[in-house]
């Protein structure tokens, strides 16, 4: 009896290692920085809070298979939500661009908020796979007086239609939007200060 219950203890523990090593791949978002933009705004900006849409507000890879049929992957997921990295590396990208981002404890005049509105790859057409991000850029002042918004899209080709390749994809649409949302934060902080004169 005491072997059978070693016996079983055994198989229980293999199972349960067995279990664990099926564990989730864990990816982070790291598009590569630019260069500093000559005409960023040196006036002190905040980046606030960002969110993302109801249907991609989880960890996990989306895929759209089909017209309005989305497939969450339970294997593949983001380290930390989607709305966080995003904003995150976008402060990390308007700083290294030449903008004046201060941290959340020094008040500036201007806030930069977003909601991430898409974050998929789609797979529709299997022979044209492509990785998208939509991203819906506000800028307001300290007092919540609106200044001006703007939405982003990108995408990008996903190489051999492969849920792994996904990940390159989707930074490529990042570092194709923030040069934009850069661009536009720029000329609308510029034009409220013009105003304010």
């Amino acid at each position: 009896m005491r072997h059978l219950i070693i016996i079983l203890t055994f198989v229980f523990i293999c199972g349960c290692a067995n279990e664990t090593m099926s564990v989730k791949d864990l990816y982070l978002l790291e598009p590569d920085f630019p260069e500093s933009i000559a005409d960023a705004p040196q006036v002190p900006i905040n980046i606030g809070h960002f969110h993302t849409a109801d249907a991609f507000d989880y960890k996990n890879f989306t895929y759209r298979k089909a017209e309005g049929v989305y497939e969450i992957d339970h294997y593949r997921k983001f380290i930390s939500p989607k709305s966080s990295m995003v904003e995150n590396r976008l402060t990390q990208w308007l700083d290294s661009s030449g903008f004046n981002v201060q941290p959340d404890n020094v008040k500036s005049e201007y806030i930069i908020t977003g909601i991430i509105n898409e974050f998929y790859a789609n797979f529709v057409n299997s022979l044209k796979a492509e990785a998208v991000i939509e991203l819906k850029i506000f800028i307001s002042t300290r007092n919540a007086d609106p200044v001006s918004s703007k939405t982003f899209r990108a995408k990008k080709p996903i190489l051999e239609t492969d849920e792994k390749n996904a990940i390159d994809s989707w930074e490529q649409c990042l570092e194709q939007i923030f040069p934009e949302a850069a661009r536009f934060i720029s000329k609308s902080v510029k034009a409220r200060i013009n105003e304010n004169q």
